[in-house]
């Protein structure tokens, strides 16, 4: 793999790890000082706008990364349209706040969200020197920006929480997160992008960015159904405390496979045009991502309920059977990430869409069932399994189009898998006879056991995994192996 490629990893690691860490810590403060029906209306919000964007940013963002010619003819054509289009769903947003609200039967929702809708023109604006920075693989700069986002965002939300501004505290603290990404971003990628409009790299920017187009809208309908289908069934504050789950078990992909994909995404599209071979790259990367992924989605998924007494309170305890769940799906959705972003990397992009789009069929009408009948944690099933399916369609896909067999992608991570299940065992084992000890006390006793199991049982099913994963880590901060 282009040494390039590889010494950008830890720094994407590094953003991730710690702009997730600061957003937990946030978010966990901020889940003291307010009521889960506070989240669950931001969360309704950002849901409707994150729609709203899906559908009208048509793939541009992505389609920049995968231009085999980014000049800056091509870089002011897409920072033309993306800004225009932002700035005209902003509009749209917040002229018809009042009928998303009816659509969610809350009425607060209507000052929510007109009051959020600039960020998508201020998105707009960040999204496109975030990308500009990836696909010129400056890596260290988008780190820095990131960081400034995510400070700015704890700072201005929890001084507001602490003030009792309740879900403004949340609202103006999207807002200056995403205002300072722009700002920073601008600055630290030195790109002086001049706006232009050359219609046939608007024709080409937009046919390369179809797939991309697909595959986002439906890949937001297939990790959102979830929340539209419980806040319009169970309401706002279950909503909040099925967000927060979600938001916790997403951290795991956020964490390990999406900075992986922001080095590997250009990486792998710089390999494909050189005809370099991809095989041994990709299964390499699988196997670290799971080597990380899978031990923390099993402990956080077998401890959920000291977890949620010991962190979050007595308010959040509906929050632990979704949890229970919901911590395997964020490790298996790190896999499926790395999969799918590789399909995206060699021109998939529209495959990866339409296979995305079946799942979507077969998720819709199950979400729904399953909160009507069920509740919060039947919900959780249901997007565990979606996203088995949704790996295994990938990983055929992957054989068809790239001669890497299903075997092999199997053989790469089934080590891991057994060593995390083992460390789910014992730390739900640990969870269920310590019950009614100090919630804090069954927490660090249950993760002790689960990384003990884990380091144990990994040791006889894949024995060289530790120094397979230090040299990786070593090769890619450029220290001697």
């Amino acid at each position: 793999m282009d040494e390039k490629i590889v010494r950008g990893i830890p720094w994407t690691l590094l953003e991730y790890a710690a702009n997730k860490t600061l957003t937990l810590a946030t978010t966990l403060v901020l889940a003291r000082l307010l009521v889960p029906s506070d989240f669950g209306l931001v969360a309704l919000a950002m849901l409707t706008i994150q729609s709203v964007q899906y559908v009208v940013g048509l793939g541009i963002a992505p389609a920049i990364v995968t231009s085999p010619d980014l000049d800056r003819r091509v870089r002011g054509t897409a920072l033309t349209l993306m800004a225009t289009i932002g700035a005209g769903s902003t509009v749209l947003v917040a002229v018809a706040s009042p009928l998303f609200a009816d659509v969610f039967d809350e009425e607060r929702l209507a000052d929510v969200l007109a009051a959020l809708s600039p960020t998508l023109f201020i998105g707009s604006l960040a999204s496109f020197y975030g990308i500009v920075m990836q696909a010129d693989l400056a890596f260290r700069p988008r780190f820095a920006a990131a960081a400034a986002q995510t400070v700015v965002y704890a700072i201005v939300a929890l001084t507001l929480a602490s003030l009792d501004a309740g879900v403004w505290s949340l609202v103006a603290g999207q807002l200056a997160g995403y205002t300072t990404f722009a700002l920073a971003g601008f600055w630290l990628s030195r790109e002086r992008t001049r706006p232009n409009l050359d219609r046939p790299l608007t024709r080409a920017l937009l046919a390369r960015g179809k797939g991309f187009f697909l595959q986002g809208g439906v890949t937001f309908l297939q990790e959102n159904t979830d929340y539209f289908t419980v806040g319009r069934i169970l309401g706002a504050g279950s909503l909040g405390v099925y967000a927060m789950a979600f938001r916790l078990s997403e951290t795991i992909y956020h964490a390990f496979a999406d900075p992986v994909a922001q080095a590997t995404f250009p990486g792998f599209a710089r390999m494909r045009h050189r005809g370099d071979e991809l095989r041994q790259p990709f299964l390499t990367t699988l196997r670290l991502v799971a080597l990380a992924a899978f031990p923390t989605g099993a402990i956080l998924a077998g401890a959920a309920d000291p977890f949620t007494r010991a962190v979050l309170g007595e308010t959040w305890l509906a929050m632990i059977g979704p949890l229970s769940v919901l911590g395997v799906w964020g490790a298996v959705r790190a896999v499926q990430t790395m999969s799918g972003w590789l399909l995206n990397s060699i021109g998939e992009a529209w495959s990866v869409g339409v296979l995305s789009a079946a799942m979507v069929v077969l998720l819709i009408p199950t979400v729904v069932l399953a909160a009507d009948l069920g509740g919060l944690t039947a919900v959780a099933w249901v997007m565990l399994g979606n996203v088995l399916v949704f790996f295994t369609g990938l990983a055929i896909l992957v054989q068809r189009r790239l001669g890497i067999s299903v075997a092999d992608q199997w053989s790469a991570i089934w080590p891991v898998a057994i060593a995390a299940t083992g460390a789910w065992g014992a730390t739900r084992g640990v969870a269920e006879l310590m019950s009614g000890n100090p919630a804090g006390v069954v927490l660090i006793v249950c993760v002790a056991a689960g990384l003990a199991t884990y380091a144990g049982v990994l040791a006889i099913t894949a024995p060289g995994s530790v120094a397979f994963a230090r040299r990786a880590v070593w090769r890619s901060i450029g220290r001697p192996l």
